[in-house]
């Protein structure tokens, strides 16, 4: 597959599922990049980095030596923020 340069990355085809864990709907992996990050919380790649570095986002883990989120963490922290912006 070829890539022009400047053009978006192609968009990350997941299932997602509501989880019996966290109650909270997100991709059926259990880990996820950054990269997937960035589409579901629908923030650019940059802000996912920023977010990582300034400890806003749940801390990831290492996985094969690249950092992968757990996918629960995640969409539990995203409840939490849409909560929060509700109160205000």
């Amino acid at each position: 597959m070829t890539t022009k340069i400047g053009s978006p990355p192609p968009e990350p085809t997941l299932s997602l599922i509501r989880c019996p864990e966290c109650k909270e709907v997100h991709p059926k992996l259990p880990y996820i990049d950054s990269a997937t990050v960035a589409w579901f919380c629908s923030f650019s790649l940059a802000t996912v980095y920023s977010y990582r570095s300034r400890h806003i986002l749940p801390e990831p883990a290492r996985r094969a030596g690249s950092p992968r989120f757990n996918s629960c963490e995640i969409a539990r922290w995203i409840a939490g923020r849409r909560k929060a912006s509700e109160k205000t």
